[in-house]
């Protein structure tokens, strides 16, 4: 159990990166969901049978994206204001990036 000196500097250390991680995940998702999704056109013209494996694939980065970006906003929840500021920023734009991808996901 961590009760040394500079505990505070290291617990906000470890904060940070416990979130940053997460975010990161989203980042490379949502990256991967706007690669699938620009491939469509190409795979119905010439793999129509994949269609279902790109569809699959495409929920599970959706997936991916919402798991991580409510791990991080779970780290971010209860932080003094302020603090990890520029995360909580891309955690927002994030969050609006998987709702139009989510919500666009229906028309494609």
């Amino acid at each position: 159990f961590d009760i040394g000196e500079g505990r505070a500097a290291r617990r906000a250390l470890w904060s940070r990166r416990c979130t940053e991680v997460p975010l990161e995940v989203a980042a490379v998702a949502l990256a991967g969901i706007e690669l699938a999704r620009g491939s469509r056109p190409a795979v119905l013209k010439s793999a129509k049978s994949a269609i279902g494996d790109l569809d699959t694939g495409l929920a599970l980065l959706h997936s991916a994206a919402e798991v991580s970006l409510h791990t991080a906003e779970l780290n971010l929840h209860g932080r003094a204001d302020g603090e990890m500021e520029d995360l909580a920023s891309s955690a927002l734009a994030l969050a609006a990036r998987v709702a139009i991808l989510r919500g666009s996901a229906a028309t494609a």
